[in-house]
């Protein structure tokens, strides 16, 4: 499962809401590996426009090791939309194209990345990981045990996030995954927690590797403490001190999902790395970025301070007062 020749296959999907996220993105990734031969990168697309598919072409020009193709995802949005009834949260249903990625592309392995992410480190030494017979690598998620439940999962199975993942395409292959992952789904009635990731986790449970934390370093370890961490989203166990200490300073992924906080690419930001996204985009787009709207109560923005900087049975606490309130 080595690379041959330093090559690396790398997939990402984006309809043109998030294509200029997704360019700031590969961009970052060309930038931290260009010791690589060939980083061969394939854009599912769900509707770029053609002036965004012009900039990210154009990123080839100042990258002589990046390839890039463009996969229509006309045909299995058609699957997709009669697969699913009800996404969880609510998602573009671009978000299934995970599952078909073996039938997208004939490579054995491909990394998987989200578009709301940047590459900050050199990804050989995740590329090269054995996998040691598991189908999938990732980071473990902040999922409780009542989320696992809900996808048929015991409290020590594992639970990865999907954002970024290593994926032995052969042996999705050899297993019928496609098909696998379509069933789970009909058998659920279009419906599965957290969609495709749920169904990701929920079929591979045996299969899936837990990767250091660095590789998908996640926004809740840059804006509170482990401590917060697993007494907010009501964890049994998670990465040590160390590690959150360690992917903190030496992320190779830094992934943008929001949590107390807005994106960098929107307004009130207060991520420590959002300078990461926002320098990667302006290299891209030669122009300063403008900052899409963020709104959110002043209540709740109170809510997510005091669950940033006070001890947390002070945040407990404003909850339980906000919810008297409410009554």
């Amino acid at each position: 499962m080595n690379c041959v020749g330093n090559e690396m296959n790398i997939i990402m999907a984006s309809d043109d809401e998030y294509a200029r996220i997704m360019a700031a993105s590969i961009n970052s990734i060309c930038k931290c590996n260009i010791r690589a031969e060939l980083l061969k990168v394939y854009i599912i697309d769900a509707g770029i426009s053609d002036i965004n598919k012009k900039y990210i072409k154009n990123i080839k020009k100042r990258y002589n090791n990046l390839e890039i193709c463009f996969i229509d995802f006309e045909r299995y949005k058609d699957i997709v939309e009669k697969l699913v009834k009800k996404t969880n949260p609510p998602l573009p249903l671009i978000t299934f194209a995970r599952l078909f990625i073996a039938n997208m592309i004939p490579d054995d392995k491909v990394l998987y990345v989200d578009c709301d992410t940047i590459c900050v480190g050199d990804l050989e030494e995740f590329w090269n990981i054995n996998l040691n017979g598991k189908m999938i690598a990732g980071v473990q998620d902040t999922v409780n045990d009542e989320i696992k439940k809900q996808i048929g999962l015991k409290p020590d199975d594992p639970y990865i996030n999907a954002g970024v993942i290593l994926i032995d395409l052969k042996k999705w292959r050899d297993n019928d995954c496609v098909n696998k992952a379509i069933d789970y789904i009909n058998r659920n009635n279009g419906y599965v927690m957290h969609n495709d990731q749920g169904v990701l986790n929920a079929l591979f449970k045996d299969d899936i590797k837990i990767v250091n934390l660095k590789y998908n370093a996640m926004t809740p370890i840059f804006k509170i403490s482990r401590n917060k961490i697993m007494k907010y989203f009501n964890l049994r166990n998670y990465y040590d001190e160390n590690e959150i200490r360690q992917a903190i300073k030496f992320p190779i992924f830094v992934h943008f999902v929001r949590f107390t906080t807005s994106r960098p690419w929107e307004e009130n930001c207060s991520h420590p790395m959002k300078k990461l996204f926002q320098d990667n985009y302006e290299e891209v787009f030669k122009t300063d970025l403008k900052l899409k709207p963020y709104r959110e109560s002043k209540g709740q923005r109170i809510v997510y301070e005091v669950l940033e900087f006070c001890p947390y049975f002070m945040y407990r606490l404003l909850i339980k007062i906000s919810a008297l309130k409410g009554k």
